[in-house]
C-alpha cells in the first residue's frame, strides 16, 4: 500500500471483553482438569460453583473458583488456563459426534472442533457443519501438571473416616501432651474426643480427631501424614480392641509406586471387599506380594483355588477399608461400576503409569500378530481409559464389539511410549508387546491425514527435487491420503521445504475421523465452561472451542471475499474498505460522505496484556475500541477494567451487546438487517432486552459514561453507542461494523491522517515470539510513517535504549480464514503505516514488549531517540524507600496500566519493574514485611516466578494474566491477614462487654457462683474479671454455657449461664445488678488504639462506660 496515495490511515481497532458466542456440552462430557483429574461435566458445574447464582432464561451460571482446565494455546502447545464461570443451561438439540476411534461427544450445534484440512492447514468448524469423514484433531500427548507427595498426603488424609485409628509418632504425641496440658477435658470437647487422656496415653487417634488435632497445633497435613506409624480399621459400632491388624501407611516414593501398581492390579483382578488377588501368573503374584509388604508392612498367603490362585492378604479390613475410602475401591460386585479414582488421575505420571501397569496385568492382552488390548466390562473405566493413556503419548481405539469394552494400541509411535513408559510385570506380556513394536508401522485410526498425494508432487515441483535423487517421493504421488509418518520424514527428503507450521501440528496432534453425526432433539441440560483468552477445552479427548465476535466478522468478511476479502496481518486483520461496504451494505451509504478511511485495522487477540501494550506517550496506539459486553451479564469485573483502561489511554469506544439471541423468546432463523430481526421478535423478548439494556446503560453511567442503543444516540460525540449483536448468528454485525467505521471516519480525521513523507517509522512491539528458521521476532503495530529492511531503528531494554537495524520484514501469506497466522510468512521489504508486521532485528533480545521502535537515518538523531524513550521508561519505572508492595509486570503497558489501578485502590508501591519475579524481589518484600507486613506482597502480571525465587519465597506472591485478579487477591488476602491478626489480638484482650443478672436465674451460690445473665452490650469471654456499677471487682468469669454446651464467647442479646469464681449470689451480685467487663489499663489502651477499628459503635460505648465507672477509683486506668 502506497503512502502517497492515502490521505487518511485505516484506524487500529481492538476488541476487549467477553466474545463468547456460547458453548455447551452434555453433563457425561469427560473433563480433564490441568492436575489430570478425570471429571464428568456436571460434577465439575457443581464442585467449582461458587458466589450467588445468577438465572437467565435458560439456566443458570455461577463464578468458577479454582477450576483450572486444558487449553489449546495461541502458539499450539497445551497448558493450564482458568476458568471464569461454569453454566447449566438447557437446549432443545444437541449434535452427537461419533469418531473412528469410539471416541463420541455431544455438544449444541454451535460447538466448535478443531478439524484438520486436506491443505494442511486447521480450522475450527461448528458441529453442525462437520460431516462425515471430516478429521477432527487431538492432543497426541497431555502434559498435566504434576503434584508432588506432599499434595498427594495432604489429599488422602481427609479422604479417612473416624472408622481409622491413626498412630502417631512419640515426638508428635508428645506436642499433643504439652499442648493438652492443664485442660484436658476442655481441649477434649474442642476436638471431639471424650477420651482424650486415654488416646494421648495409647499414642493413637480417630482420623477427625487427628485432623483437629494438626489444625490445633498449626501442623500442615502432609506433614500430619509423615507424622502417622500406622493405622488401624476400628468401627465406631464395635470395640476399639477388635481384630484387624495395625497396617503401615505409605510414606515414600517407592512405596507410593508399589500401591499405585497394587490398586490397578486389584482393579482388575482383586476380590470385591476383602481386596484379595485372583491371578494365574507367577510374575504378577510376586509383585503384589512385594507390594503388599512395601506398602502396608504385612504379609501375604497364597492358595491354589481350581482356575487361579488366591492371594490374600493379611492386612484385614485396615488394608481392604483403606483402599475403599481413598481409592474407592468396591466393596460389592465391582465388574460394572469400576471408575478410575480421581486421587489416581490426579497423581504424577509416573504413579499413573504403575497403575496402569497393574490394571494391563490383571485385564491387557497383546495377540500375536495383532496388537496390544484391554477389556472391561465398566464403560464409564474404558471412557476414562484413553485420557490416562494420552498423558503418555500412546493414543488408543475401541476397537468393534457388541458387550465387552475393549480398547486398542497399535502403530510404531503409540506402542513404543506404551511399552517405554508403562509395560506389562507379566514377563510373557511384555515380550509379547515388545515383538510387537518390531511389527508395529502407522497407525490407521490416528495417523492417516486428508492430506492427497498430490500435496507431495507440489513440494517436489516447488522444491526442484531431483528425480532420481528423491525417486521415494514419486511413489507417494498417487496416495489417495498421506501419513503423519511419511509427512514428518519428508522434511528429512526436501530440506527446501518449510512449513514448520504443518512440522508442529504433525508433531503435537494426531487426527481421527468423524464416523458418524446424530442431531438429538428434545430437552437436554447442557454445561459450559468459560476459558479466558483461548475458549476452547479439552473433552472426551477431543479440542472443542467456541466462536468469538472477532470471528464471526472474519467469517463474514471471508463470504464476501470476491470484494477483496481480509489480509492477515501479523497480531492483526486487516478488513479493506470494499469488503466492509459489501458486508454493511447500504447502512454506510445512509451516513452519506465520501468513504475514505482504506478499511480496518483489527487486533486479533488482544487481551488485557497486549492491549495494555499498544501505549504511546499520553494515550494509546489504538483508535477505537469495540468493548464486548454479555447482555446477560452485564458489566463484569474485566468489562470494568477494560472501561478503566479506555479511560486512561482516552480511547473511544461504542458497545457490542453480545448474546442477544439467548434472551428467551428470541425468533431463530430471524434475518436481515437488525432493524428488521429486532421488529420480528416476541413482546417478551423486546421487554426482557430493553430491561438488560437499561441496565447496562445504567452501569456505564454510574462509571461516568452517558450512552444508549446507537439507533437513540443523538449526539455521537457525547454518548457511547450500544450496538445489539449475536456472535452465533452474526446478527448485527453489518451495523457494528457502520457504526464503528462512521465514528472513526466523523471523529478521528486528524488522529488518521497521513503525512506524505513521515519524518520517522513509529511502531509498537506488542509481544516477541521464537519462529523456527528465523529466530527472535517482534510482533510490531506500525502506527506513522514506514519501515524498510536496513532501517536503523531505535529498540528499549531494561537497561536502556540500544541501535539495531531491520534484518527482515515479514507479513503473512493471505488466506481467507486463518486464524493463526505462524508460519506463514511472506518477507516484504518495506511496510506503511498502519500495520501488523513480524520484524527481524540484530538485537531483540531482552527488548521489552509495549514499548516503541523508531527509525531513524543519521547517527546525531539516536541521543534524542535514547533520551525520549529513557524518560517514558522511568516514568513507569518505579524504586522508592517508603513502604510498599512489589509489583512486576511483563511488559511496561501492564506495569503502566497495573500502577494506575493500585494507585486508585490507594495501595503505596515500594518497587515496580519490567521482567519476572526474581530472588531480589523476595528480599525487598521481606524488608517491608518488617515494618508493615501487609504491605509485604509481591503482585505480578503476566510473570513467571524465577526458579532462585521459589526457593525463598515464604511470603505472599500474587501473579495472574488478568490484572483485577491480582490487586483483588492481594486485597483479600490483605483484609484476611489483618482480620486475622486482630482477631488474634483482640482474643488475648477482655473486650468490653455489660450483663444484666437475671432475676430468678441464681443456680448456685458460690465457688463458683453460677447465674443467668443477658449481654446488654460488647461480646463476654471466659477469664474476663467483673465488676459492679461502682467499679468494684467481684471474680472472673471461668466458663459460659447455653443448654449445657460451653460457649467461647456470648454477644449482645444473648442470654447465658456464667460461672464466676470469687462473688456471693445475694451479697455481691443481686437479680437485676448490671455488670461490667473489667479489662486491665494496658487491654483498655489497645482497644482504643490498634484495635478501634475491629470494635462496633456499640462495643466501643459499653467501653467507654467501663473506662467511666473504673476511673473513680483508679484515676489512671487505661493510660
Amino acid at each position: 500500500m502506497s503512502s502517497a496515495t492515502q490521505t487518511l490511515r485505516q484506524p487500529v481497532v481492538v476488541v476487549l471483553g467477553h466474545v463468547d458466542a456460547g458453548k455447551c456440552v452434555s453433563g457425561d462430557t469427560l473433563i480433564q482438569l490441568a492436575d489430570g483429574t478425570i471429571v464428568e461435566a456436571h460434577q465439575v458445574f457443581e464442585r467449582f460453583r461458587t458466589g450467588e447464582p445468577v438465572e437467565k432464561s435458560d439456566g443458570v451460571f455461577y463464578e468458577a473458583e479454582g477450576l483450572h482446565l486444558l487449553s489449546v494455546q495461541e502458539d499450539g502447545s497445551i497448558a493450564p488456563k482458568s476458568a471464569s464461570h461454569v453454566w447449566r443451561l438447557h437446549a432443545d438439540k444437541l449434535i452427537e459426534v461419533r469418531t473412528k476411534a469410539g471416541y463420541a461427544i455431544r455438544t449444541t450445534p454451535e460447538h466448535k472442533f478443531l478439524v484438520f484440512e486436506p491443505s494442511g492447514e486447521v480450522r475450527y468448524v461448528e458441529a453442525e457443519r462437520l460431516k462425515l469423514g471430516d478429521f477432527l484433531v487431538l492432543p497426541s500427548r497431555l502434559r498435566v501438571f504434576q503434584t508432588d507427595l506432599r499434595t498427594i498426603k495432604t489429599k488422602i488424609l481427609p479422604l479417612l473416616s473416624d472408622d481409622f485409628l491413626l498412630r502417631v509418632s512419640p515426638k508428635l504425641n508428645a506436642r499433643v501432651r504439652a499442648a493438652a496440658e492443664g485442660r484436658q477435658r476442655s481441649l477434649g470437647v474442642q476436638l471431639g474426643d471424650h477420651n482424650l487422656e486415654f488416646h494421648i496415653r495409647k499414642g493413637y487417634y480417630r482420623a477427625s480427631v487427628f485432623r483437629r488435632i494438626a489444625a490445633e497445633l498449626d501442623l500442615p497435613l502432609n506433614q500430619a501424614y509423615d507424622s502417622i506409624t500406622a493405622m488401624k480399621f476400628a468401627s465406631r459400632k464395635q470395640r476399639a480392641t477388635h481384630k484387624s491388624p495395625w497396617v503401615q501407611l505409605p510414606q515414600t516414593k517407592k512405596q507410593f509406586e508399589a500401591l499405585l501398581y497394587l490398586v490397578g492390579l486389584l482393579y482388575g483382578d482383586g476380590l470385591a471387599e476383602k481386596a484379595h488377588l485372583a491371578n494365574v501368573s507367577k510374575d504378577i503374584i510376586n509383585e503384589f506380594r512385594r507390594c503388599v509388604f512395601v506398602t502396608f508392612g504385612v504379609g501375604t498367603n497364597q492358595a491354589w483355588r481350581r482356575t487361579c490362585y488366591i492371594v490374600s492378604h493379611k492386612g484385614g479390613k485396615s488394608l481392604a477399608r483403606f483402599l475403599t475410602e481413598v481409592f474407592d475401591y468396591p466393596t460389592t460386585d465391582k465388574t460394572l461400576i469400576l471408575r478410575i479414582p480421581e486421587i489416581v488421575s490426579s497423581m504424577p505420571d509416573r504413579l499413573v503409569a504403575k497403575f496402569l501397569r497393574g490394571f494391563f496385568d490383571a485385564e491387557g492382552f497383546v495377540t500375536e500378530g495383532r496388537n496390544i488390548g484391554i477389556g472391561c466390562e465398566s464403560r464409564v473405566l474404558m471412557k476414562q481409559l484413553p485420557m490416562l493413556l494420552q498423558r503418555f503419548g500412546c493414543l488408543a481405539y475401541f476397537a468393534k464389539k457388541t458387550r465387552r469394552m475393549e480398547l486398542v494400541i497399535s502403530g510404531r509411535r503409540n506402542v513404543s511410549a506404551f511399552v517405554n513408559s508403562i509395560g506389562f510385570q507379566d514377563r510373557s506380556k511384555m515380550e509379547a508387546a515388545r515383538r510387537r513394536l518390531s511389527l508395529s508401522e502407522t497407525n490407521r485410526v490416528f495417523e492417516i491425514t486428508p492430506i492427497p498425494g498430490e500435496f507431495v508432487r507440489q513440494v517436489r515441483t516447488n522444491n526442484r527435487v531431483i528425480w532420481n535423487r528423491h525417486f521415494q517421493l514419486a511413489s507417494y504421488e498417487s496416495y489417495q491420503r498421506l501419513s503423519a509418518n511419511f509427512l514428518s520424514q519428508m522434511f528429512q527428503f526436501v530440506p527446501t521445504y518449510k512449513n514448520s507450521g504443518l512440522q508442529r501440528t504433525l508433531t503435537n496432534y494426531s487426527m481421527v475421523r468423524v464416523s458418524g453425526l446424530q442431531s438429538l432433539e428434545g430437552d437436554h441440560t447442557v454445561f459450559d465452561f468459560t476459558v479466558s483468552e483461548t475458549h476452547n477445552f479439552l473433552a472426551n479427548c477431543l479440542i472443542i472451542h467456541n466462536t468469538s465476535l472477532l470471528d464471526k466478522i472474519r467469517g463474514t468478511a471471508v463470504q464476501a471475499r470476491e470484494a477483496g476479502g481480509i489480509t492477515q496481518e501479523i497480531g492483526a486483520s486487516f478488513f479493506p474498505i470494499e469488503t466492509l461496504q459489501t458486508i454493511t451494505g447500504n447502512l454506510l451509504d445512509r451516513a452519506g460522505g465520501e468513504l475514505k478511511i482504506p478499511g480496518l485495522l483489527v487486533i486479533d487477540t488482544p487481551g488485557h496484556e497486549i492491549f495494555s501494550n499498544l501505549r504511546v506517550r499520553g494515550g494509546s496506539a489504538a483508535d477505537i475500541a469495540i468493548l464486548v459486553v454479555d447482555v446477560l451479564k452485564g458489566l463484569e469485573n474485566q468489562t470494568i477494567e477494560s472501561l478503566e483502561i479506555l479511560k486512561q489511554r482516552h480511547v473511544p469506544f461504542l458497545v457490542a451487546l453480545n448474546k442477544v439471541d439467548m434472551i428467551k423468546g428470541w425468533k431463530k432463523g430471524s434475518e436481515g438487517l437488525l432493524s428488521e430481526v429486532l421488529k420480528q421478535q416476541t413482546p417478551e423478548w423486546n421487554d426482557e432486552f430493553e430491561e438488560r439494556l437499561y441496565n447496562v446503560v445504567a452501569s456505564l453511567s454510574r462509571l461516568g459514561f452517558e450512552s444508549d442503543a446507537y439507533y437513540r444516540v443523538k449526539d455521537f460525540r457525547k454518548q457511547v453507542s450500544i450496538v445489539p449483536v449475536s456472535a452465533r448468528y452474526g446478527t448485527g454485525i453489518p451495523e457494528l461494523l457502520a457504526v464503528l467505521i462512521g465514528l472513526a471516519q466523523q471523529f478521528l480525521k486528524g488522529r488518521l491522517s497521513v503525512i506524505e513523507e513521515a519524518e520517522r517509522g513509529r511502531g509498537i512491539i506488542l509481544e516477541l515470539q521464537e519462529e523456527a528458521g528465523v529466530g527472535q521476532t517482534a510482533n510490531v503495530i506500525l502506527t506513522e510513517g514506514k519501515f524498510v529492511v536496513g532501517d536503523n531503528v531505535v529498540l528499549v531494554k531494561r537497561e536502556g535504549a540500544v541501535k539495531s537495524k531491520v534484518k527482515a520484514l515479514f507479513m503473512p501469506k493471505p488466506l481467507d480464514e486463518m486464524r493463526d497466522p505462524r508460519d506463514k510468512f511472506t518477507p516484504v521489504q518495506s511496510v506503511y503505516a498502519a500495520a501488523g508486521v513480524k520484524l527481524v532485528s540484530t538485537d531483540l533480545e531482552g527488548v521489552i514488549p509495549g514499548t516503541p521502535v523508531i527509525t531513524f537515518k543519521e547517527e546525531s538523531e539516536f541521543a534524542a531517540l535514547k533520551k525520549e524513550v529513557e524518560k517514558d521508561l522511568q516514568n513507569v519505572v518505579v524504586k522508592r524507600d517508603t513502604m510498599g508492595v512489589i509489583v512486576k509486570a511483563g511488559s511496561i503497558g501492564g506495569l503502566e496500566a497495573l500502577l494506575q489501578m493500585l494507585k486508585e485502590r490507594g495501595i503505596p508501591v515500594r518497587l515496580a519493574d519490567i521482567g519476572d519475579i526474581s530472588k531480589n524481589d523476595i528480599v525487598e518484600a521481606e524488608v517491608v514485611k518488617d515494618h508493615d507486613p501487609y504491605l509485604a506482597a509481591i503482585l505480578g502480571f503476566d510473570v513467571k516466578l524465577l526458579p532462585d525465587a521459589k526457593e525463598m519465597k515464604n511470603g505472599q506472591v500474587f501473579i495472574s494474566s488478568v490484572i483485577y485478579e491480582v490487586i483483588d487477591k492481594y486485597a483479600e488476602w490483605a483484609a484476611k491477614a489483618r482480620e486475622e491478626n486482630e482477631r488474634v489480638g483482640l482474643a488475648s484482650l477482655t473486650t468490653p462487654a455489660t450483663l444484666k443478672a437475671l432475676p430468678g436465674a441464681f443456680f448456685r451460690r458460690n465457688d463458683p457462683a453460677v447465674f443467668g445473665v443477658e449481654v446488654l452490650a460488647g461480646k463476654l469471654h471466659p477469664h474476663a474479671r467483673l465488676m459492679n456499677a461502682e467499679g468494684k471487682e467481684l471474680g472472673k468469669v471461668e466458663q459460659i454455657q447455653d443448654k449445657g454446651k460451653n460457649l467461647e464467647s456470648a454477644r449482645m442479646g444473648d442470654k447465658v449461664a456464667i460461672s464466676v469464681s470469687g462473688p456471693t449470689l445475694g451479697r455481691q451480685i443481686r437479680e437485676n445488678d448490671v455488670l461490667y467487663s473489667l479489662p486491665r489499663s494496658h487491654d483498655v489502651k489497645l482497644l482504643r488504639g490498634k484495635y478501634l477499628n475491629a470494635l462496633s459503635e456499640d462495643d466501643l460505648q459499653a467501653l467507654e462506660e467501663i473506662v467511666r465507672i473504673r476511673s473513680a477509683t483508679d484515676p489512671m486506668y487505661g493510660f
